[in-house]
């Protein structure tokens, strides 16, 4: 059996940078999965086996960043392809990634769009979603870039030339949820993420609950902490462009005639996803999954199971729905005869 764990020793990388890869790399399976947002193009990478019955086998590569991408997977068949590791039988093997230095692109090619000049805290070579003066001499930004696959995203607040909170640090887009909703009742944007305890939204509310509010409400503990609304003339607003660069809010229940979905958020591209679906009459035979864990890439997110057979469901997520595909039988995915996850399921609010 081999067992994969994690470490980081690069000199030299900015620190921003080495604290983003810290947060971001993680073994899945016997895999090394790291997020890079545009902000590497490769990683060395030194690999050592343990607890082999002749000692330590050691091996290093360099993993680059495919072009248009915005991760890095390597794994261990990548490795035991390259060295003759003898089989330890039953006893554990230990598989270390260390990642020894850290390669950014030459120019800052991920700062994209901007409109020429600074708009509040966004310079003018980044894209100004969102700003206005919240009161007094404080304004609140939310800068970013529009490039493919993926943009980059920043939220700033305070005085202008002295920004008081800038989050993230890595402006890795996946910290952020977006979602817009219209109806009878009225309009909103929202723009979310957590910071620590406190529980970030930055909206634009037209009609509905809270009427014609534009700013930013935090809260903490279920209370609401700060509510800060826009003021002045210097409002620039557009939220909805998010949607090419920050995913859906996707956490909640979807429901059709023969079942639900229910989506967990675990953060950083990760989904708990559980089922409870039926086959309908006359058998009414059920398939059920229980918060098994989805890997996300933007509206999109992919299950995989090798147990009891090779079952891969996926998801599309859209305003207000999710629509499944199933890749592999009933049997392969553990459900009841004739089970399929497939169809749209529409949110439950």
């Amino acid at each position: 059996m081999i067992k994969a764990t994690t470490e980081l020793d690069s000199q030299g990388a900015a620190p921003s940078l080495v604290r983003a890869v810290q947060r971001r790399m993680a073994p899945v399976g016997q895999c090394l999965r790291m997020r890079t947002s545009g902000r590497i193009t490769s990683v060395d990478i030194d690999v050592t086996f343990s607890g082999q019955p002749d000692g330590v086998v050691r091996l290093s590569r360099t993993a680059v960043v495919p072009s248009g991408e915005d991760a890095i997977e390597t794994c261990v068949e990548e490795y035991l392809s390259k060295v003759e590791v003898p089989d330890a039988g039953d006893q554990e093997q230990t598989l270390r990634f260390k990642v020894t230095s850290i390669e950014e692109p030459a120019e800052p090619d991920w700062l994209v769009g901007g409109t020429g000049a600074q708009v509040g805290h966004c310079a003018a070579n980044e894209t100004p979603f969102f700003s206005c003066t919240v009161g007094g001499d404080k304004t609140l930004s939310v800068c970013g870039s529009t490039p493919s696959p993926r943009g980059w995203l920043q939220y700033r607040f305070g005085r202008l030339g002295a920004v008081e909170l800038a989050y993230p640090d890595d402006r890795a887009y996946w910290h952020f949820t977006y979602e817009h909703t219209q109806d009878s009742r009225g309009e909103s944007t929202n723009l979310e993420f957590r910071d620590g305890g406190h529980h970030f939204t930055v909206s634009r509310q037209v009609g509905g609950g809270e009427k014609n509010f534009v700013g930013v409400r935090v809260v903490r503990d279920g209370e609401t902490v700060s509510r800060r609304g826009c003021k002045g003339d210097d409002l620039v607003v557009d939220l909805v462009a998010l949607s090419a660069v920050v995913p859906l809010a996707v956490e909640g229940k979807y429901e059709n005639e023969r079942g639900s979905v229910s989506i967990r958020d675990r953060g950083q591209d990760e989904l708990g996803l559980s089922l409870d679906i039926s086959r309908g009459p006359p058998s009414y035979n059920l398939g059920t999954l229980d918060d098994v864990l989805a890997h996300r890439d933007g509206n999109r997110a992919v299950y995989k199971s090798t147990e009891p057979g090779e079952c891969t469901i996926s998801l599309a997520f859209e305003p207000g729905r999710v629509t499944l595909a199933q890749e592999g039988s009933d049997m392969d995915c553990g459900f009841g005869y004739g089970v399929l996850a497939g169809g749209v399921f529409l949110r439950k609010r």
